[in-house]
């Protein structure tokens, strides 16, 4: 006979509400006013319309990104997170969509810090809870990310960066303790927002702030979120054999410096639909989401060198700006020089070849937004 079970302790809650502080006194004698910030930026955005941004049109690009990364003082102690490269870079291409979960929910600014729960049991669902008071937040916040996340798949965000180690918004390694009170973590998690958003758009490229420290994956962040735009923009209007083996052509050398291997995946979506062997829908589905795996791995100069030189080939060894590009890559492969002088060896034989091909890589000639944002970010342009 199987052991029985254990039954599981609930987590230990306070449902009752905190008893209030009297504020300090000030100077004169007067309680002092207690310090809060307005959510000024809940129906808003940071960063001002762009010839790309069509008044919010279909052409606009929006990235989600956790408030205090913007500078935005939500944190719970009042202060911010403030990351250069999302104000400053991703702000200058893109319309930001600050999102503050924990202030959103009602809990204001300063606030008491929260963490993540599972009861004892295997299997218990996670609580967001509050240590110092004991209050338990898992419902307001499951109904409150209900709505925003449906308000922010409306918007046709394009990306989200979020804060990492938050226990709202922390994508990866976010400790998730046994008990309100106290003890060692016992495992790690994702946060309850950043949870339910990554579920709920499995697709859309998503980042921590600390992993854009690393160019590699700045980069990578960046051809993702352009690839996913290009993506919705080609198969909005309804997915087809032509529509998705036209966005497959011009991706093929951005893939190719990324995931030579995902090349041959793709492929065979294409040549699914075009077969007419699955449904037009999912095999748009399944190729938006090889796609943005495969752009996930970081570009390295081994895997550039190879597309550059898939490029010199195409164009041909007769073109007299062929042995420059060919020395080009070559001094790169070794060091010698810069990816960006081979790579614009290589734009410079593209161009005197004339080829469709090669002037529809989006990697060779990226738009100009992504084409900025590449040098903002200082990743190779």
């Amino acid at each position: 006979m199987a052991a029985r079970r254990p039954r599981c302790a609930p987590v230990a809650v306070n449902d009752r509400a905190p008893a209030r502080r009297p504020p300090p006194a000030r100077r004169d004698g007067a309680p002092a006013r207690p310090r809060a910030i307005a959510l000024s930026y809940t129906a808003g955005v940071i960063g001002a319309a762009r010839p790309d941004d069509d008044a919010g049109g279909d052409d606009a690009i929006r990235i989600g990104v956790s408030a205090c990364l913007t500078g935005a003082p939500v944190r719970y102690d009042g202060g911010h997170k403030l990351h250069p490269f999302v104000r400053d870079a991703l702000g200058a291409v893109a319309t930001l969509v600050p999102v503050c979960p924990e202030v959103e929910v009602g809990l204001g600014v300063p606030r008491p810090t929260l963490r993540l729960v599972q009861p004892a049991c295997e299997g218990g669902p996670l609580r967001l809870i509050a240590p110092a008071t004991g209050a338990d937040h898992t419902e307001a916040m499951t109904a409150w990310t209900r709505d925003r996340v449906r308000a922010l798949a409306a918007l046709g965000l394009c990306g989200h960066v979020f804060r990492r180690n938050s226990p709202s918004c922390g994508l990866w390694g976010v400790p998730v303790y046994p008990r309100a009170d106290g003890g060692r973590a016992v495992r790690t998690g994702r946060g309850a927002f950043a949870a339910a958003f990554t579920a709920a758009l499995p697709d859309l490229p998503v980042e921590e702030d600390g992993r854009l420290d690393d160019p590699a994956r700045r980069e990578s962040f960046v051809a993702r979120v352009f690839a996913y735009r290009r993506a919705r923009a080609a198969l909005g209007p309804g997915a087809t054999a032509e529509r998705l083996a036209t966005l497959r052509a011009r991706d093929d050398l951005l893939v190719e410096a990324h995931a030579p291997g995902a090349g041959a995946r793709l492929d065979a979506i294409v040549t699914a639909i075009a077969a007419q062997r699955v449904d037009p829908a999912a095999a748009a589905g399944a190729y938006v989401a090889e796609l943005m795996r495969a752009l996930a791995r970081p570009s390295t100069d081994a895997k550039r060198a190879r597309a550059l030189a898939r490029a010199v080939a195409r164009a041909g060894r007769g073109a007299p700006a062929a042995a420059a590009a060919r020395d080009a890559i070559r001094a790169y492969r070794h060091g010698l020089v810069s990816f960006s002088h081979a790579l614009g060896e290589v734009r410079r034989l593209a161009r005197a070849r004339g080829d469709a091909w090669l002037a529809s890589q989006t990697w060779l000639f990226p738009e100009p937004g992504e084409r900025r944002l590449r040098a903002l970010a200082g990743a190779r342009p």
